[in-house]
């Protein structure tokens, strides 16, 4: 009697049980074991970059050939994108990111230890390569190894690993450089190697997998996503105009002209700006969690929606006239406005993979790493020959765009939600 009760029960109804049903469970182990990594690389991110460009200009170089360091870094990614994106397809996740990693924490080493600026130079480009493969494969297995219906979740999980570093990092980062200015760098290194050993160790642990797909772990080639079935999907559109927003405001705009606004304009010593990014850094922690279940149970639409807006009041709040506590409120903003976007932006991208990668799972880190590199070049130029206003303005119409791709993106139905993958055609590789 009970099987023909079920089979009376509308299909919408099972198909919403079914979904909270999953949204209830716990996320599955590759995740937690992920968001480790991702810990390990945020905190000695942290502790590395805001030391950089001083460790650079020591080499008695100019401020602009300082900036070199931090372009050619960022300019690697996005080279190596498309190749990272390829090799996530063909390669054991454990194996590549363990493998990008030793290459990314030997790099750092030997750019901390480097005796030239040339050196320096070139082992910051080919970290940059590194990381490039490392954020590619994680994303990739992430999507792969998400339930359809906690993808939010599952990526503020992943996420908060990074901003621990970007909350940690800077406090360590500036005790290490007061001792030696080098060794910031080489703690990374050592940072990452301890990621490449949990990659190495955890991502092929048969548990992994087992809470997955009840099986024990195999990987697999999984089928590649063109980028013209992508890009024919609006919501891959809207993802990356949101995830250019993103980079150009939260961290082209926030970690290099905020800084120069705060002591060129409002006469104010490193410690408000400090202060200023670690309060936005603490809100966006604080706030990663729920907003990647708002995700979940919403659907992205609202949080990318709330989150864009906030963008643009932010940069809007740093105006001049607003002094410091505009800066101080713009950067409390700031914070809630990632903490939305960034989980929202990661859901709505892995809907539209459902599992799959290749070419836009590059493009969408492309994206992202050029609005970085040219976001302080932009903002730079205008804030020198016009003033930082006219910076943050054109800072606000990047976020305006990203309110207004967000805005004409229908909502989808919660109920068609469906709450398993359409399997795609694999190869099994050999163990």
């Amino acid at each position: 009697m009970s099987s023909d009760l079920r089979s009376e029960q509308p299909e919408s109804d099972r198909n919403e049980q079914t979904t909270r049903s999953l949204r209830s469970h716990r996320l599955p182990a590759a995740v937690y074991v992920l968001s480790a990594v991702n810990a390990c690389i945020g905190i000695g991110y942290g502790i590395a970059a805001p030391v950089i460009p001083v460790l650079a200009t020591s080499f008695d170089v100019s401020n602009t050939a300082a900036t070199m360091v931090v372009s050619l870094y960022a300019a690697t990614r996005v080279v190596l994108a498309p190749v990272a994106a390829q090799l996530a397809l063909r390669i054991p996740p454990g194996v590549l990111m363990s493998s990008a990693l030793v290459v990314t924490a030997v790099t750092s080493i030997c750019a901390g230890l480097a005796d030239s600026f040339l050196g320096l130079l070139l082992w910051r480009g080919l970290g940059g390569g590194g990381t490039a493969v490392t954020t590619v494969a994680g994303q990739a297995m992430l999507y792969r190894v998400a339930p359809p219906a906690a993808i939010g979740r599952s990526s503020s999980l992943f996420h908060t690993g990074f901003l621990v570093g970007g909350i940690l990092g800077p406090l360590i980062g500036g005790l290490l450089a007061g001792w030696h200015l080098e060794a910031p760098l080489v703690a990374y290194g050592v940072l990452l190697l301890v990621g490449a050993v949990i990659a190495a160790t955890r991502l092929r642990s048969p548990r992994t997998a087992t809470e997955v797909s009840g099986s024990a772990w195999r990987f697999v080639q999984h089928e590649s996503m063109s980028i013209r079935e992508a890009v024919a999907d609006l919501r891959y559109r809207v993802v990356l105009v949101v995830n250019f927003a993103i980079a150009w405001i939260g961290n082209g705009l926030r970690f290099t002209v905020v800084p120069l606004y705060v002591a060129v304009v409002l006469d104010r010593g490193p410690i408000w700006t400090g202060s200023g990014l670690l309060m936005a850094g603490v809100v966006q922690f604080a706030l990663v969690m729920p907003a990647g279940r708002i995700a979940d149970r919403r659907g992205a639409r609202l949080p990318l929606l709330i989150g864009s807006a906030m963008a643009v009041v932010a940069v809007l709040l740093m105006m001049p006239v607003l002094g410091i506590a505009g800066f101080l409120a713009a950067m409390a903003v700031l914070g809630m406005s990632s903490a939305l976007t960034t989980p929202a932006a990661s859901a709505m991208l892995g809907q539209v993979l459902t599992g799959r990668g290749g070419p836009p799972l590059a493009g969408h880190q492309m994206v992202f790493d050029v609005a970085t590199i040219f976001a302080p070049l932009a903002c730079g130029v205008l804030s020198d020959q016009v003033g930082f206003a006219s910076a943050f303005g054109l800072s606000a119409v990047v976020g305006v765009c990203a309110f207004a791709a967000v805005l004409f993106t229908p909502q989808p139905d919660p109920r068609a939600t469906s709450p398993e993958r359409t399997p795609s055609p694999v190869r099994p590789q050999p163990e």
